[in-house]
């Protein structure tokens, strides 16, 4: 269960520290959304890991037999519902359109990229900085 008053970390560290494949597109990443210097790197962290989270429940989801009515059905609606709320999928969307999210996706609905795509920050950089400070 752990203790309440010790919050469990929200993401996932990769498996191997080193890789430089891994490391080069973290860093294209962190670029590209305008993440923290230092520290970015769990942000990363943490859109990779709700997006294995989604994706896992889909595929557990496409893999019942029956999942046209019951209790199944019930959670392959709240889970594209919930998707669509956050800006992730579009209306109509299936479970097969989850598969195909990236984490540019989960990115690019941060407040933070928000601010810049409304053209409110010139930068991402900015709208980091007007997040942040206001």
């Amino acid at each position: 269960m752990g203790h309440p008053k010790f919050a469990r970390p929200k993401y996932d560290t990769p498996t191997h520290p080193w890789k430089k494949a891994r490391i080069e597109e973290e860093h294209a990443l962190k670029e590209q959304f305008g993440l923290k210097k230092i520290g970015g790197m769990k942000e990363i962290w943490k859109g990779k890991s709700k997006l294995r989270r989604w994706r896992q429940n889909a595929m557990k989801l496409i893999g019942r037999v029956d999942t046209s009515e019951g209790h199944f059905s019930r959670e392959k609606d709240d889970l594209v519902e919930s998707l669509y709320r956050r800006g992730l999928l579009g209306d109509g969307a299936t479970l097969d359109d989850i598969l195909l999210l990236t984490v540019e996706h989960v990115l690019s609905r941060r407040l933070q990229s928000q601010v810049y795509y409304c053209g409110l920050a010139t930068s991402m950089r900015q709208a980091r900085q007007l997040v942040i400070h206001g």
